[in-house]
């Protein structure tokens, strides 16, 4: 389906359609190691204080319409052990200075229309901004590094990461031992 979407944060509201489309991704990637989901409780906890999450929503001819269509989740790991800026070597400040683009998903009906590659341009714009309108870390902290995992055969991911300006750091075992490339950039 073609069309128009309108980007925003998400509210407890949207809870319900995050965890539809969290729940049907793992059926909808063409390799089961493709996609690491999360449980609710964790998303809940995207909403309320470890970051924040971006839907994208159906543009109608007036105004928004439809459930959700895709949405991106976006982490503040602080000094979390899983910190990804551990692996590439940052430590102290820096890693406060961090924010991961976690979990991101389409769905079927509207993917190819550029949903995932916009939600990340969205996210790193709110994490760039300066001033009131900028997204801040931990302890108010301006984000300076943007890091995501993509699976090494999922062209997709890969190449919008590639397109927002990220490069392969190195590669890991994650998410209980699958094979993931860690991508970053400075903002």
């Amino acid at each position: 389906m073609q069309g128009q979407f309108y980007l925003r944060r998400a509210s407890g509201e949207d809870l319900p359609e995050i965890m539809r489309l969290m729940k049907g991704a793992g059926d909808w990637v063409p390799e089961p190691d493709w996609f690491a989901g999360d449980e609710e409780e964790t998303v809940a906890r995207h909403l309320a204080r470890e970051g924040f999450i971006l839907v994208a929503l159906p543009a109608g001819e007036n105004g928004r319409t439809g459930s959700v269509a895709g949405f991106l989740m976006v982490r503040f790991p602080g000094n979390a052990e899983d910190n990804l800026g551990r692996d590439v070597g940052l430590s102290g400040e820096e890693l406060l200075r961090t924010a991961h683009l976690e979990t991101a998903v389409v769905a079927p009906e509207y993917q190819g229309n550029g949903l995932q590659y916009r939600l990340f341009q969205k996210a790193e714009e709110l994490l760039a901004a300066e001033g009131t309108s900028g997204v801040k870390g931990p302890g108010g902290q301006r984000i300076r590094w943007l890091f995501a995992t993509v699976h090494p055969d999922n062209r997709y991911s890969r190449r919008n990461m590639e397109k927002l300006g990220c490069q392969v750091a190195t590669e890991v075992r994650k998410y209980g031992g699958k094979r993931r490339l860690i991508m970053w950039k400075q903002l």
